[in-house]
C-alpha cells in the first residue's frame, strides 16, 4: 500500500508541532514519532480505524487516534492508496477537513 499525505495534513502537523514545541521542547517531535507510529499501523492494516460517520461523505473516511496525544489521523482508502487527509486535534470540528 502506498502513502499520500494531503499538504492541508502536513501544514496541520507542523502547526501542531510549533504549538507544542513552545509549551515544552521536544514535545513536537514526540507527536510527529506518534503519528508516524499510527501510519505505519494503518499502513499494514488499513481498515483498523473507526469509519467516520456522515452523510454528506462521498466516500468512506476513518480516524485512528494518536497514542499520547489528543490528535487523530482521518484518512480514506483509495484502490491501493492510502491518503490522509487531516491531522486534528480532538477538539476541532470533526467535520472541518470534509472538502477536501
Amino acid at each position: 500500500m502506498q502513502l499520500e499525505i494531503l499538504p492541508e495534513a502536513f501544514e496541520e502537523l507542523a502547526q501542531a508541532v510549533d504549538w507544542l514545541n513552545d509549551d515544552r521542547v521536544g514535545l513536537g517531535e514526540e507527536l510527529v514519532d506518534a503519528v508516524d507510529l499510527a501510519v505505519r499501523g494503518l499502513l499494514r492494516a488499513p481498515f483498523i480505524g473507526a469509519p467516520v460517520p456522515h452523510r454528506k461523505l462521498s466516500e468512506e473516511h476513518r480516524r485512528m487516534l494518536v497514542r499520547r496525544f489528543r490528535y487523530v489521523v482521518i484518512y480514506r482508502i483509495r484502490g491501493d492508496v492510502l491518503q490522509v487527509v487531516a491531522i486534528a486535534h480532538t477538539s476541532r470540528s470533526q467535520t472541518y477537513w470534509m472538502g477536501r
